[in-house]
């Protein structure tokens, strides 16, 4: 069953992403895609090149239930996905009904989420190349990270034709107003698009090979 949908309030990172491109979103609640798609149309195409080196420069950390960070990284033999949101999103990625009943996840019980929250891998994200899905190259591995976080880490086959397709599937069993910014990058940190994805509107892509635009590199955290 899904949570109860709830409203929240919009940051001002947000709102300067145009689609189909979006900046890192800070730990406040939203109020939804649509309202970030109508209102980032209009103005933001300018500012998002400087807003995206500014913010992708910040810490992966998602400390409350609205936000998460899905970085996909174009290796030399695999994309490697790592997904990074707040420990109290990790019983709704359960699909059982039993998983209402669990504890908060923490250091302390971690070890007995963990076979779930492996278990659950494999339908946080659907990826595709050039309409074929991809398929774990590796087992998936889940971690406590920073203070209050969750972190996924998921390898696939490197892709090489596109367009390459993120459909991100765990967002719909979050909070409403949840928000996630997906990002793709390579090895050195050349920046291949970034997107925010919600509830309704869950797919990020990107064309493969990627074009020579003038990429300049992610600033390192």
């Amino acid at each position: 069953m899904k949570p109860s949908r709830r409203k929240a309030l919009l940051t001002g990172a947000s709102l300067l992403a145009p689609p189909p491109v979006g900046a890192r979103l800070r730990a406040i609640p939203t109020a939804g895609a649509r309202l970030l798609a109508t209102f980032t149309r209009s103005f933001a195409s300018k500012l998002a090149p400087t807003v995206a080196c500014l913010l992708l420069a910040l810490p992966l950390r998602a400390h409350d239930i609205y936000t998460s960070f899905v970085e996909a990284k174009l290796l030399a033999d695999r994309l490697e996905v790592t997904l990074t949101l707040g420990r109290a999103n990790a019983s709704p990625l359960f699909p059982d009904a039993e998983a209402k009943k669990l504890p908060p996840l923490t250091p302390e019980n971690f070890a007995a989420f963990e076979p779930r929250l492996r278990s659950a891998a494999p339908a946080l994200l659907q990826i595709s190349a050039a309409g074929k899905p991809l398929a774990f190259s590796a087992p998936a591995t889940a971690k406590l990270s920073g203070d209050s976080d969750l972190t996924f880490t998921l390898t696939y086959p490197r892709p090489t034709v596109g367009p390459l397709k993120f459909f991100a599937q765990f967002v719909g069993s979050l909070v409403d107003g949840h928000v996630a910014t997906v990002v793709l990058t390579n090895a050195v940190g050349d920046d291949y698009g970034w997107s925010p994805v919600s509830y309704d509107q869950p797919v990020f892509e990107v064309a493969l090979p990627v074009p020579s635009r003038g990429k300049k590199s992610v600033p390192k955290k």
